[in-house]
């Protein structure tokens, strides 16, 4: 993995004798991956080291973060990383914090707004501060997995299904992290390229979709509101074909791709209506 420092005010350094990245203290304070990544396995190990400031705030991991602002957290999905015994049930390590994305989990709901933080499943065994932890990040889909030494901490799922950095940060705490290491998963899935809203007339808004896509070609179209329904889609060159469950019996029905630009998406359903989707900014 490659890295950059996010801000220009930092403390990150490389210690070339013990493999070791490590940040004395300072706040929004983050190493970036020059790389996106999408669906993934991260793992390295971490400790916040003996005789270094230990802030409450901690340290953390943040996957599929979308930028960096000044004075402000990085845009994604926060793995908490805490000083012990600084365990707490919305707070604590192994914690979610979902900064200007949404998220849920068994814990509840985080809009990443005014709602932003999700507990974890089981408490961690984390090791004395001077010891050195475990840690894998697992990212597919809409899904997230985080295993602490071995043990599931925590699940979440609802992510934003993008592309985006992995951010190692400091929170007015010294911490090192070493044995930093990347699996990419192959996706099962198209990637989504844009988002549509439906007008129709006398409608101030409507119903919203998803397209995908791979080689710049639509291949599956997926109502937001259906996301997690059970339905079958097929498609077969312009037209696609779905069921909204799976039931034998359900009807399938029917729309053909008419245009598919930058700005609309227009299609006609069951060959009878057109609808005309413009992309959602």
């Amino acid at each position: 993995l490659s890295f950059s420092k996010a801000r220009e005010n930092h403390s990150w350094v490389a210690d070339p004798e013990r493999k070791v990245l490590v940040s004395m203290g300072g706040d929004f304070n983050e190493l970036e991956t020059v790389e996106r990544f999408k669906d993934f396995v991260f793992r390295c190990e971490w400790r916040f080291p003996p005789g270094g400031p230990a802030g409450v705030n901690g340290s953390g991991i943040v996957v599929r973060a979308r930028g960096v602002e000044k004075g402000l957290d990085p845009r994604g999905i926060e793995i908490d990383l805490r000083p012990v015994p600084a365990q707490d049930p919305l707070f604590g390590t192994g914690c979610f914090t979902a900064y200007g994305t949404r998220l849920r989990n068994p814990s509840g709901y985080a809009d990443g707004v005014k709602n932003r933080h999700l507990g974890r499943l089981a408490d961690p065994e984390v090791k004395p501060n001077a010891e050195w932890n475990t840690c894998e990040v697992e990212c597919l889909g809409d899904r997230i997995k985080v295993t602490m030494n071995d043990s599931l901490v925590n699940e979440a799922w609802g992510a934003a299904d993008v592309a985006g950095t992995i951010c190692l940060r400091n929170q007015n705490a010294a911490i090192e992290f070493r044995n930093v290491r990347l699996s990419p998963v192959p996706s099962s899935q198209p990637s989504p390229v844009g988002e549509w809203i439906e007008r129709r007339p006398g409608t101030p808004v409507g119903d919203r979709i998803r397209t995908f896509s791979a080689d710049g070609k639509l291949l599956v179209y997926l109502p937001k509101s259906r996301q997690r329904s059970q339905g079958t889609w097929r498609q077969e060159g312009r037209r696609v074909y779905f069921r909204d469950n799976p039931a034998p019996d359900a009807e399938e029905r029917f729309f053909d791709i008419k245009e598919f630009g930058s700005t609309h998406l227009t299609i006609m359903m069951d060959g009878k209506r057109e609808y005309r989707w413009e992309a959602l900014r």
